[in-house]
């Protein structure tokens, strides 16, 4: 277990200026990466501004979480932006040519940019296992996906332990529901990110909500 959490401020914004807004929030808390959210109105119905135009010259490292049913469709978008890492859903390669993800991990290996696999609550942990020894980093959505404020789903636990337990050197980060409470539960269980938006935003005292979370 890592001797600190590395928090990542959540943004989910459906226009332009909540982007803008949110992205001075992030380097407000002194934030070294911001987590963007994107969906195409198919695999989370919830819309997000996707232009990437609104993300270049963030001043942060962003990883993008793409809940999309094709992330072929947008990666080269976002690695041209600038992403640092980029998160892809398991559930859009099930039943599609395994050449997908191979094209979707070298495009990301000849920018230098991370790549991460990620899987939904209701998802079997067992579906991640085939890119174990290809994935070095792994992302547990514990909410549906969509909007922030969701309630942590508490089957992730047994899911990060298992994971853990079958991937000791990777990275594991928890999406959804996280407040300190949660974010000291994942870290025990073996995860070293979360990604949090409403317990961050909504606090009185963000840069405090922030801190809280690291120190978790």
């Amino acid at each position: 277990m890592k001797d600190r959490l590395l928090v990542i401020p959540a943004i989910n914004c459906a226009e332009e200026a909540c982007v803008r807004r949110t992205l001075e929030m992030v380097r407000a808390l002194r934030a070294a990466w911001a987590h963007v959210d994107i969906t195409d109105g198919i695999f989370s119905t919830n819309p997000t501004w996707n232009d990437t135009a609104a993300y270049r010259n963030a001043g942060l490292k962003l990883e993008v979480h793409f809940m999309v049913a094709r992330p072929e469709h947008i990666l080269d978008a976002w690695l041209a932006a600038g992403a640092a890492r980029v998160i892809v859903h398991v559930e859009s390669l099930m039943g599609r040519s395994q050449d997908i993800f191979f094209e979707l991990m070298r495009a990301c290996n000849a920018r230098g940019v991370e790549f991460m696999l990620s899987e939904n609550p209701d998802t079997a942990v067992e579906e991640l296992y085939p890119y174990l020894e290809t994935v070095s980093a792994f992302q547990l959505l514990a909410v549906t996906p969509g909007l922030s404020g969701q309630s942590f789903d508490e089957r992730v636990i047994a899911k990060i332990k298992t994971l853990r337990s079958k991937a000791p050197y990777a990275a594991i980060e928890i999406d959804g529901g996280v407040n300190p409470m949660v974010a000291a539960r994942v870290r025990a269980a073996g995860a070293d990110i979360v990604s949090a938006a409403s317990y961050i935003w909504e606090s009185e005292d963000r840069a405090a909500a922030f801190r809280t979370l690291e120190r978790a």
